[in-house]
C-alpha cells in the first residue's frame, strides 16, 4: 500500500514538474538532442565507429530521460487507479 501511495505521489509530482517551465525546457532539450544526434549521424563517416557510438549515446541518454519521465507518470496513474479500486 505504501509503495502504491509513493508511486501515485511521484507520478503527480512528475506530471506537475513537466508542466512547468523547467520540465518543458528539459523535455524540449531532450527532443532537440535526439534530433541533432540523428542529423549528425546521417553525415558521419561510416567507418568512424567512435563518432557513431558517441552520437548514439547522446540520443540514448535523452531517450532514457524521456522514458523515465513517462514511466513515472504512467506508473503513478496506474497506482492511483489501484488505490481508488482498493478503497471502493
Amino acid at each position: 500500500m505504501e509503495e502504491k501511495i509513493y508511486e501515485a505521489e511521484l507520478g503527480i509530482e512528475m506530471e506537475e514538474f513537466m508542466l512547468g517551465k523547467v520540465g518543458k525546457y528539459l523535455w524540449d532539450r531532450a527532443e532537440s538532442e535526439i534530433t541533432a544526434a540523428g542529423m549528425e549521424l546521417r553525415h558521419v563517416d561510416p567507418f568512424n565507429g567512435g563518432k557513431i557510438r558517441d552520437l548514439q549515446n547522446r540520443a540514448k541518454v535523452a531517450e532514457m530521460f524521456m522514458t523515465f519521465v513517462r514511466d513515472a507518470i504512467e506508473n503513478g496513474r496506474f497506482a492511483h487507479e489501484e488505490l481508488k479500486r482498493d478503497e471502493g
